[in-house]
């Protein structure tokens, strides 16, 4: 995945993750909005292949898909969770 700078400098509480979901994910072949993530969470661009692509609700994640997740500090073991992935 490109690395993209930017800062938050209003908001010393949230962070950013980048992640492939792993093969044994519970999320694929789900549609986002299924996922029950927390409300701070936000997936902000995925990269499938060649392409990469803003999600919305409706986007069903795949194999191999590499994202770029938003979400406040406290959030973000939950989100690892939901989407299987260990540090």
């Amino acid at each position: 995945m490109k690395q993209v700078e930017f800062e938050f400098p209003y908001d010393d509480h949230s962070d950013k993750i980048e992640f492939t979901l792993p093969p044994a994910s519970s999320a694929l072949g789900k549609q986002i909005v299924e996922l029950s993530l927390p409300k701070s969470a936000l997936i902000m661009l995925i990269e499938r292949g060649e392409t990469s692509l803003v999600p919305r609700g409706g986007t069903v994640l795949k194999e191999g898909d590499k994202l770029l997740v938003l979400a406040e500090i406290d959030d973000i073991p939950e989100v690892r969770s939901i989407f299987g992935v260990t540090e």
